[in-house]
């Protein structure tokens, strides 16, 4: 895991994250409570969030117009995968850099929002998870070696389009699916009980974490083991 210097962790905290929502501006800080943004994620029934922005990537100031680009790029990207997303600042408290726009995006799954914050070349994001009821806001530091080998973000995918593209992914889904039935109905239909037992541990310990795995792909789901 990438690690950040004590000075930039240090601005990164000393930032306000602001959105202009329905509800007025929200601010978000790192490690505190907001009940305006718990009240707007109960509102479009999100139990995660992530706010990051598009420019000055690596922390190296870009143009005004380079940055605008990137800024339209990401909205481009959030609409046309459907995500709920509103417009704001991170601002520094001792205004030492300038302002940059950013998007709070409602909904957004951890691992997606990490992923997008590698292919903007962001050094960290803030992830925001529902804990106990309240939303928790934290860092998420993100590692240098995936934002080098993925450094654009025309290269963004949904999740399930980068694990397998589509006719794989429904080729994978009727596959399990017909063996599965086809090894349940041989279960019932083997005269003796050894022979039933090995089939029974065949359908359970193979074909049912490959169908498993399908639906996971078919929902733009990441197969997630229970204690991951």
């Amino acid at each position: 895991m990438a690690r950040l210097t004590r000075e930039l962790e240090a601005a990164y905290r000393r930032t306000s994250y602001t959105a202009e929502t329905p509800r007025g501006v929200i601010t978000l800080r790192i490690g505190e409570p907001c009940p305006e943004l718990a009240e707007l994620m109960r509102e479009h029934g999100a139990k995660t969030a992530a706010y990051l922005t598009a420019v000055n990537p690596g922390s190296v100031r870009l143009s005004q117009e380079d940055n605008q680009k990137r800024i339209a790029d990401l909205d481009a990207l959030l609409s046309r995968e459907g995500l709920t997303y509103f417009e704001g600042k991170a601002i520094a408290d001792d205004r030492d850099w300038p302002d940059e726009e950013s998007r709070l995006i409602l909904g957004i799954r951890k691992y997606h929002g990490e992923y997008l914050g590698y292919l903007l070349d962001q050094k960290a994001i803030l992830i925001i998870l529902t804990m106990a009821g309240l939303p928790a806001i934290t860092l998420r530091v993100l590692p240098t070696s995936l934002r080098s080998t993925k450094p654009s973000i025309y290269q963004f995918k949904s999740m399930r389009e980068d694990l397998f593209p589509n006719e794989t992914r429904w080729l994978l889904g009727l596959a399990a699916v017909s063996m599965s039935l086809a090894l349940l109905s041989i279960i019932y239909a083997v005269p003796t009980d050894s022979a039933k037992i090995l089939a029974s541990a065949i359908w359970c310990f193979g074909l049912l974490p490959l169908a498993w795995l399908a639906v996971c792909l078919l929902r733009n789901e990441r197969p997630r083991l229970p204690f991951s």
